[in-house]
């Protein structure tokens, strides 16, 4: 679910995907949700992971804004996940002009959706991290998720149902919006 793309200056760039939860009630464009991980090449051991899932902006289609984000974390040793969100960007139905919805019911399915997705996400990153681990240390996982505008509502349902859950997902859950 996860494949390598590429390793430059000092980071590694995955792609990735999942099938939606919801994938029988949502645009068969939607059914799968798409994913950026960028990560240090070089992890110190017995440190902890610290992962920020950034959400889209109103209307950021790619992963071009946030990507630049993404490298500015990874100098502070912070690996990102970018995702892309129900009715966007290659997960948009063709009748759908951009990122704006073509109703009521679309924007609703895409705000109940996202943070169950962004749940699912974490939860199958961590799996992934537990299996590939080299050391227990590796285990340890603080999340964050981070948006602004549209990203922010979105991140504050994903960590606070997160961390409601009780799910293992390794450590600590935050939000920055």
């Amino acid at each position: 679910w996860i494949t390598r793309d590429v390793v430059d200056d000092g980071y590694i760039r995955d792609s990735g995907y999942f099938t939606s939860p919801f994938a029988d009630v949502l645009p068969p464009e939607s059914a799968r949700v798409s994913f950026t991980r960028f990560s240090p090449a070089r992890r110190d051991v017995g440190t902890k992971r610290r992962v920020a899932v950034l959400l889209p902006c109103t209307g950021d289609q790619t992963e071009w804004y946030r990507a630049g984000i993404a490298r500015e974390l990874l100098a502070d040793g912070i690996e990102c996940v970018v995702p892309t969100i129900a009715y966007y960007g290659d997960r948009k139905p063709p009748a759908q002009s951009a990122h704006v919805l073509r109703t009521v019911a679309d924007a609703k399915i895409q705000l109940s959706v996202t943070p169950v997705e962004m749940m699912l996400l974490a939860r199958l990153m961590h799996a992934d991290v537990v299996k590939n681990a080299k050391d227990a240390s590796a285990c340890d996982v603080d999340w964050v998720f981070a948006g602004i505008s549209l990203g922010g509502t979105m991140s504050a349902l994903a960590a606070s149902a997160l961390a409601a859950s009780r799910a293992d997902v390794g450590g600590d859950v935050g939000v920055c919006c």
